[in-house]
Order: structure tokens, then sequence, then C-alpha cells
């Protein structure tokens, strides 16, 4: 039976019956009398103890505690936060052959973002590649390929356009968001304890990572001992497949973690865009952007490496997106099935009226 903490008024009007009983005169005590004061005072106290029980009582379990409270469940479970990371890649340069850009050479994005240069680079047939990292961690210092850079002070011989590398600048991420991805690790460690070198067990290491959102794992895939797992990054700008260091560094964290008669293998799926053609009614803006985002939404939460994705539930959440009428899903026009290691990411969606 649960507990209904009472109200002061509630508390109050029974400490005054009860000063009746025990003074045996049948009546509440006066207002402003030494009894009826003690009466309220009681009240008060009583409903802030309760509150403060209450509190504390949520406390207890991380699926109830308030984020200030996760450290400590974290502590416990020894699930730490994981921090932000940095963005990292290569930028070519151009100039003048034998020209020299010194390592730590400052370089800005036109959203204000900037990056060092790594180590020193020579420029050799009028081009230069070489890594740079960003100086602020976090998401903000991704950058897609063949976006501009621009060294801030002139180096002598190079033209001051700096071009982002084929592979772009990635690996900057947020500090793990509390609510949604921390708690959820840390409620995971509660109901799955570690169990040896299981699924769960790589599943959670490889989300120790910065930046892995999903991963799945595949005992035997390689043979008998093996161990197979792919994982995305849905955080990252462009593309939620994880690049080669990317997915050296889980092999590497991996490798520390598993049995030591486990062969792990890390790899990242095979991204295959599915493409929409919807006719909406009413065809506006609005509506288009709802649907888009459901979309998202769903092949998020749904698509998983050689899956499933059901023609039913693409129909019900374009049908669920705000201010959407009604609908004729064109294509796809059947389920969608992935071959193993292929996973399903969101394509273009083309719309008309209805």
């Amino acid at each position: 039976m649960p507990y209904n903490r009472s109200l002061p008024q509630e508390t109050l009007q029974r400490l005054r019956a009860e000063i009746a009983i025990a003074f045996g005169s049948g009546e509440a005590p006066l207002r402003f009398s030494v009894e009826d004061v003690l009466a309220r005072m009681i009240a008060m106290a009583s409903y802030q103890m309760e509150g403060y029980i209450e509190y504390v009582t949520r406390q207890i379990l991380p699926t109830t505690c308030d984020v200030e409270w996760l450290p400590l469940h974290a502590q416990v479970w020894k699930v730490d936060r994981r921090e932000a990371a940095h963005a990292i890649g290569a930028v070519d340069f151009t100039g003048t052959n034998g020209s020299t850009i010194p390592a730590g050479t400052s370089l800005r994005h036109s959203n204000g973002q900037e990056y060092t240069l790594d180590a020193d680079v020579t420029i050799s047939g009028g081009v230069g590649t070489g890594d740079v990292t960003a100086v602020v961690s976090g998401a903000a210092g991704n950058a897609v390929d063949g976006a501009t850079l621009t060294i801030t002070s002139p180096v002598p011989g190079v033209q001051s356009t700096v071009i982002v590398g084929e592979d772009g600048l990635s690996g900057g991420v947020d500090i793990e968001d509390a609510e949604t991805s921390w708690r959820g690790r840390i409620i995971a460690r509660w109901q799955t304890p570690p169990h040896g070198g299981n699924a769960a067990d790589y599943e959670m290491w490889a989300k120790e990572i910065a930046g892995v959102t999903r991963a799945w794992v595949y005992p035997s895939q390689l043979g008998v001992g093996s161990v197979y797992l792919l994982f995305v990054m849905d955080e990252k700008v462009g593309t939620i497949i994880p690049s080669a260091p990317e997915v050296e560094l889980v092999q590497n964290h991996i490798d520390v973690q598993r049995p030591a008669t486990a062969d792990a293998v890390v790899a990242a799926p095979t991204p295959v865009a599915l493409d929409f053609e919807i006719n909406i009614s009413p065809n506006t803006l609005a509506v288009r952007t709802a649907i888009q985002a459901e979309l998202e939404d769903l092949i998020r939460r749904e698509s998983i490496p050689g899956g499933t994705l059901l023609l039913s539930h693409i129909r019900e959440v374009i049908s669920i997106a705000i201010g959407e009428h009604d609908h004729a899903l064109v294509s796809p026009s059947a389920n969608v099935t992935r071959d193993f290691g292929d996973i399903t990411t969101i394509g273009n969606i083309t719309f008309g009226a209805l």
C-alpha cells in the first residue's frame, strides 16, 4: 500500500484532536494557546521531515535519483562519465615547395572554432598534409570534408586558406549527457553485472568510449572463440559511421578488457542510405520538417546491422508527425531488410502534394 504524505493542515487537525482527548475537554485547544502553537510547529516540522525522507528515498536508486546523485551511483558501479573529446583530422596546405608550417600553428574555422597543427608540415609538390586538433573539446569542433580553415598568423610561402581532408575533422564529442546516456549506462551496469566476457560485457565496454552510442555483438561470427563487434556514433556530424581511428580506439579498449582466450574484432557497419518518396497533405515546410525528424528518429531506434525496418513502422511515424493530415508512402513499398554488416541510414526524402 503506498504511503500518502500528509499536508501540514491535515497533521495539525490530528494533533488538535489528540490534544483534546489528552486533556479530556473534547474541544480543540484555543488558537494561540501554548498547546495550539506547539501543534502548529510539530505539524510543519513533520511535513518537512517527511519531505526530506521522500527526497532521500528517490536518491537510493539510479532510476529515480536526481542528476546530482548520479556520480555517487557511478562510483559504486564503476561507470565513469565519458569526458568531452577533441576533434582531430587531416588538412591540406598549399604553397611554395620547401615552405614549412611549424607545429602549433593556429587555424580558425569560419564558425570561430580554433585548431592547432600537431607536427611540422613541409610543402612538396605544391601541397602538404598535416593533422590538426581542436583547441576546445566538444562536437562543435567537428567539420566536414572540404571545409575551409584560415591560418591566423601568416606563414611565409603558404596560402592562408587550408582545406579539411576527405575524412573531415571528427572525434569531437561533448561530455556525456547525464540524463539520456550516463544514467542509462549506470542502470545497465546495475541490471547486467559483468559476466566474464559475454555479449553484454562487450557492448558495455564499447560504450565506455566517448561518442559510441550503439553497439552490436556477434559471438563466433568469425569462428569458434571469436567476437565480432559493430558500433555507430549517432552524434557525429554528417555520418554515424566511425572512422578508422575511431574503430582502432574501440578495438584497443576492447583488447584491454576482453578475456585472454577471446579473439575480438571491432569494425564499422556499412551504411546503406534509404530514400523516401512521400505524398503528404498539407504539403508545408513545417509538416515536411516534422516527418523528416520522425523518420530520422525511427531509423536511429530500429536500424541495426542486418536488420529489418518494417514498412508499418515507417507509415506509423509519418502519421504521428505534427501537422500531418494524410499521406501516401510511394517508396519504400515493402519492409527494408539489410545484409549482415549493412545498416540503414537516412537518405533523400522527396515530398509531393497529396
